[in-house]
């Protein structure tokens, strides 16, 4: 929540919602926002589209008769651009409240928001954090961000507030160096077993798997969207009690989880991106490694990674050889326009992969693919040459 009582829009609250490709799980969100105590406050809820290809824009105009509500769309990608849009572009009032597209607050959120500006007046950012241990008399130091996202920002700032580990997705950065405990999501509560049996077949000591779940992952509460019901997750945890290979611990109880071990485990995931799914490490997104069993993996990866590109360039070349030596005698002008043109792809292809160091699969295969032929191409030139003067 941020304090900008410098504006002047008539507004007591605007409340902030990035969302992206998740129309029905917004809707239970502002329809959860209908129900709010808003006597005696002026409020408006801000929506920011970031660039979703469902029907979000329809479900947030649904609302206009329910809510004061406005709707925003933002092309770039990224929750930071999406916010920064309503930042820019809104008269916001003089309390700016973020929140997700997939929460269910209470009836007295907003009031409780208000009464919190007014017992912190020396603060114009504040945010969960401080509440929640004034009010469970707990300390609260794990942070899972929105969207499971964050930057090296956020990593600034959560080592500044008193926070001891981050857990979120697995392609963040990791900080340089951090104080933080890095813990990445592995999967939901539909998926527990397939972690675990995923766990028991990988070469590692001490894997960990991370289980994140809301709310709408439960048919009781969203049966269009629900994986498992609450019985079945119950019988989960039965389950899982009696598995002696596994133990089930808080992150706080965890070790080693440092920034050390999430970067070898992000290296992991980059490598298996670089292949075919049929080719990647099977269950290797359920599982967080150590830093011995990420050792392992990324060795086989390397060799498989090899192994696959080199095998793109071969059969490209000899295609490509085979194809020359066929029409180069009848058309020898053509192996010159072929390598000028392959040439040219293959450096164009390898600035647009290379360009943002962010290289996938398909982009380098394309590169394998390209200098392959080009390989084969000038091969066969070079014999369609030499045989010509044989003949001659």
């Amino acid at each position: 929540m941020v304090d900008v009582s410098d504006r002047n829009s008539g507004l007591d609250i605007s409340v902030l919602i990035a969302t992206y490709n998740r129309a029905e799980i917004l809707r239970q969100t502002l329809e959860s926002m209908t129900d709010l105590d808003r006597e005696g406050l002026a409020v408006e809820f801000v929506v920011v589209d970031n660039n979703s290809s469902d029907h979000t824009k329809q479900v947030v105009e649904s609302f206009s008769g329910k809510l004061p509500i406005r709707y925003l769309f933002e092309s770039r990608p990224g929750k930071n651009c999406a916010l920064n849009k309503a930042l820019d572009e809104v008269a916001l009032a003089k309390l700016v409240v973020f929140t997700d597209d997939d929460v269910d607050p209470r009836k007295d959120w907003l009031k409780a928001v208000v009464s919190a500006s007014r017992h912190w007046p020396r603060f114009s950012v504040f945010g969960g954090k401080q509440f929640l241990e004034e009010e469970l008399k707990i300390p609260v130091t794990i942070f899972i961000p929105p969207w499971n996202s964050y930057d090296y920002n956020t990593i600034r700032a959560l080592e500044q507030s008193g926070f001891q580990c981050l857990s979120a997705g697995s392609s963040g950065p990791s900080g340089s160096p951090s104080s933080l405990k890095f813990l990445p999501v592995s999967c939901g509560p539909a998926d527990i077993k397939n972690a675990v049996e995923a766990a028991r077949n990988i070469p590692d000591p001490a894997p960990v798997v991370t289980i994140l779940f809301h709310a709408y992952e439960f048919k009781d509460v969203n049966k269009e969207l629900g994986k498992i019901t609450y019985d079945d997750f119950l019988d989960m945890l039965s389950w899982l009690s009696v598995q002696k290979d596994v133990s089930v611990k808080l992150i706080c109880q965890l070790s080693n989880i440092g920034r050390d071990r999430y970067t070898a485990n992000r290296a992991v995931s980059q490598l298996s991106n670089l292949l075919p799914r049929r080719l990647r490490w099977k269950g290797g997104e359920f599982v967080f490694l150590s830093l011995k069993g990420a050792q392992s993996v990324k060795s086989r990866q390397y060799a498989l990674v090899f192994v696959f590109y080199a095998s793109v360039l071969s059969i490209c070349a000899i295609l490509s050889f085979a194809f020359g030596t066929t029409v180069f005698s009848r058309v020898p002008v053509l192996s010159k326009f072929i390598l000028f043109v392959g040439l040219v792809v293959l450096l164009v292809g390898s600035i647009y992969t290379f360009h943002d160091l962010n290289v996938g699969m398909k982009g380098l295969a394309a590169i394998a693919g390209v200098l392959g032929c080009c390989i084969g191409t000038f091969g066969a030139r070079c014999w369609t040459l030499r045989h010509r003067r044989q003949v001659s």
